[in-house]
């Protein structure tokens, strides 16, 4: 007798195994979308981050596991944002212009 995976198995609810998709990848992967146009710094951040952006846009900074944790307008080429309340880690920021969606990522390391 050969070897059969999950979906060969004779089970009385077969139909609910038969479309298994052992491809999905563990991990959360945010590629820095449009690395020219918008610049954060330092990276790694402590109390303060520099956001220089070429339009006005809407800034959205998540925590890795999804938290919404600040929301702000951009006006401005360059703006300083305080990050001082923002617990040591990495964050997804969100960019919405008129036009687009940009990704980017900041660490927030404070001294221990």
């Amino acid at each position: 007798m050969g070897k059969r995976n999950l979906s060969q198995r004779s089970h009385p609810k077969s139909q609910f195994y038969s479309k298994v998709d052992t491809s999905a990848q563990v991990g959360m992967k945010i590629p820095d979308s449009d690395p020219g146009e918008i610049r954060i710094y330092p990276n790694p951040a402590r109390d303060r981050v520099c956001i220089s952006c070429p339009e006005a846009a809407l800034c959205e900074v998540y925590t890795l596991s999804g938290r919404k944790l600040d929301v702000f307008n951009i006006n401005a080429d360059l703006i300083q944002r305080d990050s001082s309340t923002w617990p040591s880690g990495m964050y997804v920021l969100q960019f919405r212009t008129r036009t687009e969606s940009v990704f980017k990522k900041v660490l927030v390391k404070h001294k221990s």
